[in-house]
């Protein structure tokens, strides 16, 4: 062999080392917490130099929150901890008519099931500000000088938002608003609740502002409520917006069947509970069936967990899929950074947590910095 091919076979392995050596460093470095990088990347609200909750600037990039019917289904995967956590952070403010009790009602159905040990309790302290132990404050229908987006007309939520954020609900951080019927509105119509939405992002940036679409009723793929409601779905994806998909939600049964021209009565919720045990549906559901609400309930509480930092299952950083983030994940890509070893599509994707698509030794630096606390927040977070 060639001192030529000799160096050209060594050199990889060297870069290697150096890189590994740079991580054994790097977490040596002692610092303060204030000295610690993305410091606001991990505080579930969008701060004023983020373009979404924890993203923009120094926490780029962001990414919608689209829950939907998938998201229901994520359901039983959400590990205790992160709804203990939304319920610790969150106060949520929830403005709506019958058909947005649909959700509220599904929480209840949640909140009533003592096999969850009171894991999804809720309670509306407005009144007596006795807020129970381990619940989440949910001050239902308290945004007076509004109903819901469309009652008493489309624009007179928003001062009602804005009278309570300035007054009795200054310390809410989630405000949730829902549909009646009137998502069946024009295209202008649908452009002004989404600027009026952005508008309030904007003005207040502590808060969480959750988009909503409207109930299905039976128009199909051809019908304006289907075509509306798109419009609000394309406005969050390209935006990074929060979007509670109501109208998805209730479109697919749990097998995955998707119902295109179902209403909100929801008929196939019927059909499934006649195979399907659906025993702790006990209580009504405005307009629909007890089903449709319980889907909804359980999509609010993964919602409620992604926004307090739950990733749906898949941990960024943990290259080696041992649940944990640690000194040899750093190392793993830092090798494979310079192609000592290669990993598999799911590795890169742990590995890459700058989110810039290659996986680097900048990458290895901050998996390192994160197992020993210098970081708490990966920037693709």
């Amino acid at each position: 062999m060639s001192a030529e091919s000799r160096r050209q076979n060594t050199e990889p392995r060297i870069q290697a080392q150096i890189i590994i050596v740079m991580i054994a460093a790097a977490m040596l470095i002692i610092v303060m917490p204030s000295s610690r990088i993305f410091a606001d990347c991990s505080n579930h609200v969008r701060d004023p130099d983020e373009q979404g909750i924890d993203c923009g600037g120094v926490c780029s990039p962001c990414k919608p929150l689209i829950i939907d019917h998938t998201a229901v289904a994520d359901f039983d995967k959400v590990p205790a901890e992160w709804i203990e956590r939304a319920k610790a952070f969150y106060k949520v403010s929830y403005g709506h008519t019958s058909h947005g009790s649909q959700m509220a009602s599904g929480m209840a159905i949640l909140r009533s099931n003592t096999a969850y040990n009171g894991l999804y309790n809720f309670y509306d302290d407005y009144a007596d500000h006795q807020l129970p132990q381990a619940a989440l404050s949910f001050w239902d229908c308290r945004m007076s000088g509004a109903s819901d987006l469309g009652n008493p007309d489309r624009i007179s939520w928003v001062e009602a938002t804005r009278n309570h954020l300035n007054g009795i609900g200054s310390s809410r951080n989630l405000i949730i608003w829902s549909w009646c019927g009137q998502v069946d509105g024009t295209e202008a119509n649908i452009n002004q609740y989404l600027n009026l939405m952005n508008q309030l992002e904007l003005d207040y940036p502590g808060v969480t502002f959750v988009y909503m679409t409207g109930h299905l009723n039976g128009t199909g793929p051809s019908g304006n409520v289907y075509a509306r409601n798109n419009q609000i779905r394309n406005f969050c994806r390209q935006n990074n917006k929060v979007l509670f998909d109501f109208a998805d939600i209730e479109s697919w049964d749990p097998a995955g069947t998707y119902y295109p021209n179902e209403s909100d009565a929801c008929n196939w919720c019927s059909q499934w509970c006649t195979s399907h045990d659906c025993g702790f549906c006990t209580s009504s559901c405005v307009h629909s069936h007890c089903f449709n609400c319980y889907l909804k309930g359980k999509a609010f509480w993964v919602m409620m967990a992604s926004l307090a930092g739950w990733n749906h299952g898949f941990l960024y950083g943990d290259v080696s899929g041992n649940g944990v983030i640690s000194a040899y994940d750093a190392a793993l890509t830092a090798q494979a950074a310079v192609a000592l070893i290669t990993l598999t599509t799911d590795q890169a994707k742990a590995a890459d947590v700058d989110g810039n698509g290659q996986v680097t030794a900048y990458d290895a630096t901050l998996i390192a910095q994160y197992a020993v606390g210098i970081i708490n927040h990966f920037p693709v977070e």
